[in-house]
């Protein structure tokens, strides 16, 4: 292994398992912002292969000054998609069981999600990505920055994807279409408070579960569209 030529070499499974693992995700999260955010899950919107690749090559050699096959462009853009898959599994799951809700109830459970949306950037200031963040790392020290960064990141987004659910899945009750912006805000600063009147430590316990509860879901599925495991 080059611990400080990493620059100069191709990205390999060998030397830079979380790096390509971090890169998948993003790719994966690409692929969801297309299919989910910017075409309103139509079944045929996702990125092409070719597009990816490219893509996927800018950011290789752009943020990390690094080249890479077109075998390895073919396998992340490959596992990216595959994990936005496995993403879309989890959300129409969690989405079947939130239509079931009542009014009520689904306003009650979007209020953890509404609390934990308002601390996400607290808990995660360093989420933006920012190659300047790990410019002159060896091999070593870049992977370790990725694979917390890509753990953090799965996390962070599953979550995400759950207020989403949330916030998708109310917006379709007919209770909440028919009440006015300010009696909507009322409804959702009701369930905020709730739990920013909670103590700190009750506030931990809240924000960890639902971190806990993801890491579950990441380490059973998702995981497993990486390399390495």
């Amino acid at each position: 292994m080059d611990l400080f030529g990493l620059f100069k070499n191709k990205l390999n499974e060998e030397d830079h398992k979380h790096v390509i693992n971090y890169i998948i995700t993003e790719e994966a999260n690409q692929q969801w912002i297309y299919h989910v955010l910017e075409n309103n899950f139509n079944k045929v919107s996702f990125r092409g292969l070719p597009f990816a690749k490219n893509v996927l090559n800018s950011f290789v050699t752009m943020n990390l000054n690094m080249k890479a096959s077109d075998q390895m462009l073919s396998t992340i853009a490959d596992l990216g998609f595959r994990k936005c898959r496995e993403w879309l599994d989890e959300y129409f799951v969690l989405e079947k069981k939130l239509t079931k809700l009542k009014f009520t109830d689904l306003h009650k459970s979007a209020g953890i999600y509404i609390f934990y949306a308002s601390k996400m950037e607290e808990r995660y200031p360093d989420m933006v990505f920012n190659p300047n963040k790990f410019k002159g790392m060896n091999s070593i020290q870049l992977n370790a920055y990725f694979e917390d960064r890509n753990f953090n990141y799965n996390i962070m987004m599953q979550i995400q994807r759950e207020v989403n659910c949330h916030v998708k899945t109310l917006a379709a009750k007919k209770e909440y279409a028919n009440l006015s912006g300010s009696e909507k805000d009322k409804l959702a600063d009701k369930e905020l408070d709730k739990y920013n009147k909670l103590v700190k430590n009750k506030q931990e316990n809240v924000l960890l579960k639902l971190e806990q509860d993801a890491e579950k879901i990441f380490k059973k599925r998702n995981l497993f569209n990486e390399i390495g495991h």
